[in-house]
């Protein structure tokens, strides 16, 4: 009996990890507007050649660290 009371907490702890999880999620879309930008750049870079592939990252708003 004790299982079966230890398999049922267990899985309400799993759906209030999930709501919880969930609802930052939504918090953080509704912060940064849900948007999100991808920029895809094609580098050839010929024998003997070194690239250095980076870009700029810019923060949202609220700006975490």
């Amino acid at each position: 009996m004790q299982s079966i009371e230890a398999a049922r907490m267990a899985r309400a702890a799993a759906r209030v990890l999930e709501c919880s999880q969930r609802g930052a999620l939504t918090l953080d879309r509704l912060r940064n507007g849900g948007r999100q930008t991808v920029t895809v750049q094609h580098v050839t870079v010929q024998e003997g050649g070194q690239a250095v592939i980076a870009g700029t990252v810019k923060r949202g708003r609220g700006g975490r660290k």
